[in-house]
């Protein structure tokens, strides 16, 4: 798992082989956003969510496994 908090740290290799993408869009700049989704492979699941509620972030994650 890693985490990619602003465009200074911004690892885009830390995303090939990713599975799922989970992007809060309150935590980073739309341009670090854009960076995720496209540098993530087009097989993975790119989840955005806007809050920290993390029992609706895991109600997303078994929407999209299902």
């Amino acid at each position: 798992m890693h985490f990619l908090g602003s465009e200074k740290n911004f690892d885009s290799s830390a995303l090939a082989q990713a599975d799922y993408v989970i992007i809060n869009t309150n935590a980073v700049s739309h341009a670090c956003t854009e960076k995720a989704k496209n540098a993530a492979p087009k097989s993975a699941a790119i989840i955005m969510t806007s809050n920290n509620n993390l029992p609706l972030l895991r109600q997303k994650l078994l929407e999209t496994i299902q």
